[in-house]
């Protein structure tokens, strides 16, 4: 699955005439179910993020801020790394031991002392800067199998 946000549109009415402005959009992102099949068990990986083609800088890890949402529910905020009870956590696979998210580096999410998904299921990912609470990445569903 991939999925982009390059050459979504705006709609900018700021007077009788509707203008159409393209929005700038600087990351892309594919999203996989991760191998390990869905169980009943709270510590599943449920599944990956690859960063794709873009335009914007290396994303720091430290300022990554990653929620999901199982088939629609309530935004979980995963934790960074390690597992520490709250519901989700997010780790790194990545080519480089470097502070940053560079290109086709992947990130995996799994459950955490929860089961969020008994069988398959749609996790809906939001990736944010933390610093400022821009969007990274807005609303990506991957089916988790």
């Amino acid at each position: 699955m991939s999925f982009s946000l390059a050459g979504c549109l705006e709609e900018n009415s700021a007077d009788d005439t509707s203008v159409v402005e393209p929005i700038y959009t600087e990351y892309s992102f594919t999203g996989q179910d991760s191998d390990p099949v869905i169980t009943s068990s709270n510590d599943d990986e449920l599944i990956q993020l690859t960063r794709t083609e873009d335009t914007g800088d290396d994303l720091n890890w430290a300022i990554l801020v990653v929620k999901i949402s199982i088939d629609a529910g309530a935004w979980i905020t995963c934790d960074h790394d390690q597992p520490s009870g709250d519901g989700c956590f997010f780790t790194k696979i990545e080519s480089s031991a470097d502070t940053k998210w560079q290109l086709s580096e992947k990130i995996s999410i799994a459950e955490d002392s929860a089961n969020l998904c008994e069988s398959p299921c749609d996790v809906e990912v939001e990736l944010r800067n933390g610093v400022d609470d821009s969007w990274i990445l807005d609303g990506m569903v991957v089916y988790a199998n």
